[in-house]
């Protein structure tokens, strides 16, 4: 017991610091991300913690290819995005909470070629819920975009752990990519002292089934942790 004590009085301590990094270095992992024309990057996110877990990106209708920024760091080129916004044309990043917690911030490093995606809209699903659009914004030069006070990361009826899923869908193109440099995923402790009051937001689904954690569609029978149509509590 004295043992259990000790580590539930650790635990708030050590989620103040749960964080996921993406930034796609060449540092050899276990999923790597390539292609044919660039180089190779490791596609498993750095974390500070063991609380907050994040899965590899994926493409839907999309190509990814890393592309060298600095020695020993890369970007995501991504091409094939249509005119106009498409569920079937994304790119997914996904994440679990083991024990309940607030999403504080997402920090996104993006940009785009002259002849790329003039805009790239962005949406966050919490807890199985139905994706929320945070934005819908230029893509006219590499720049930093920061969400903050998303919500709570905490079972939903039915599921084990918290969980949620970043979705980018960049249209408005001529052929050319929309580059995605880095991902930064911040958690807090529940009622930290950044957390501002909640409010519910009740959306319909952006469209197609639901999605596993690495943003594949799935039937509704299928085994597994999904993502489905919902209610989802937001922060403001």
């Amino acid at each position: 017991m004295r043992h259990l004590t000790s580590i539930l009085l650790f635990l708030p301590a050590c989620l103040w610091a749960q964080v996921l990094e993406y930034t796609w270095p060449n540092t050899p992992c276990v999923q790597m991300i390539h292609c044919d024309t660039g180089c190779t990057a490791c596609n498993v996110p750095e974390a500070s913690g063991a609380l907050l877990v994040g899965s590899n990106l994926s493409g839907v209708g999309v190509e990814i290819c890393p592309r060298p920024t600095v020695p020993g760091d890369n970007a995501l080129d991504i091409v094939g995005w249509p005119w106009s916004p498409s569920i079937d044309h994304r790119v997914v990043i996904s994440g679990m909470s083991l024990i309940p917690g607030e999403l504080d911030s997402i920090l996104i490093v993006h940009g785009a070629d002259p002849d790329g995606p003039q805009r790239v809209q962005v949406s966050l699903s919490l807890n199985g819920g139905a994706p929320v659009e945070l934005g819908d914004m230029s893509t006219s030069a590499d720049q930093e975009l920061v969400f903050t006070g998303l919500g709570s990361l905490a079972p939903a009826e039915g599921q084990a752990f918290g969980t949620f899923q970043l979705t980018f869908r960049a249209y408005q193109g001529n052929g050319g990519a929309w580059s995605l440099d880095a991902v930064r995923v911040v958690m807090g402790p529940v009622n930290s002292a950044t957390a501002v009051p909640e409010w519910e937001h009740t959306v319909g689904r952006t469209g197609g089934p639901g999605h596993d954690l690495l943003g594949r569609d799935l039937a509704p029978s299928s085994a597994g942790l999904h993502v489905g149509p919902g209610r989802v509590v937001l922060m403001p």
